[in-house]
């Protein structure tokens, strides 16, 4: 948005759910930056723990030790940390390549803080079978910024 410094945004998309967090300020105030992903949880834990070996810093990977027993619960973790870690390079606009490096245990090296949620998508696929799909969506912003009313 060529001179609308006063607006940020950030959008993301997974499955069928999309995000899209925006912060909006008066003309002439400078927006903070913000950064949103969302990702539908896997099931499997095969593909989470090969993602998580060539991504996740070391204190992530300690993370998610207490759920190698709970594959459900492993896959829940796994998709926060990559959530955080996702909303956390866009915030801090070093983009996608900078997944590796980005370590969502330390959101104050940044500046910024998370909010997340879980969310559920019931739907019928198209054998007429009812299906839920399990979301986590996070939104990093400025430390001083919006506060947890706002998501």
């Amino acid at each position: 948005f060529a001179g609308y410094d006063h607006v940020a945004f950030s959008l993301s998309h997974s499955g069928h759910m999309v995000a899209c967090a925006l912060i909006l300020e008066s003309p002439g105030i400078f927006a903070a930056p913000v950064g949103v992903d969302i990702q539908k949880v896997p099931d499997s834990y095969e593909k989470a723990a090969k993602i998580a070996e060539n991504y996740y810093t070391e204190g992530e990977k300690a993370l998610l030790d207490p759920y190698l027993g709970d594959i459900s619960a492993y896959c829940r973790e796994f998709t926060r940390i990559w959530t955080r870690k996702e909303a956390m390079v866009k915030f801090s606009g070093v983009g996608l390549a900078g997944l590796r490096a980005a370590d969502s245990t330390r959101p104050e090296d940044e500046g910024c803080v998370f909010q997340e949620k879980e969310l559920s998508l019931p739907w019928t696929d198209e054998k007429k079978h009812p299906c839920t799909e399990n979301y986590i969506a996070t939104v990093c912003y400025a430390k001083n910024g919006a506060s947890d009313s706002d998501f």
